[in-house]
């Protein structure tokens, strides 16, 4: 996992970050509140990770496609 974690971060410009998921999060939720997804609402993001609606996974693909 921890490979996928480096390459959403690499993939997202957050190089210098240790390759964590808090740090995918924060990279994830970062894109989000600068309206990278328009249909994504930050605070409604932040409910979906935390109750795991939104999973790492998930995470990890949106910003490797991004």
């Amino acid at each position: 996992m921890t490979n996928l974690i480096r390459q959403a971060l690499d993939a997202a410009g957050y190089t210098d970050e240790p390759a964590t998921e808090e740090a995918l999060r924060g990279c994830f939720l970062d894109y989000v509140a600068a309206g990278y997804w328009r249909d994504l609402d930050f605070e409604d993001v932040i409910a979906e990770i935390d109750e795991g609606t939104i999973t790492t996974d998930q995470m990890i693909r949106a910003l490797i496609r991004g």
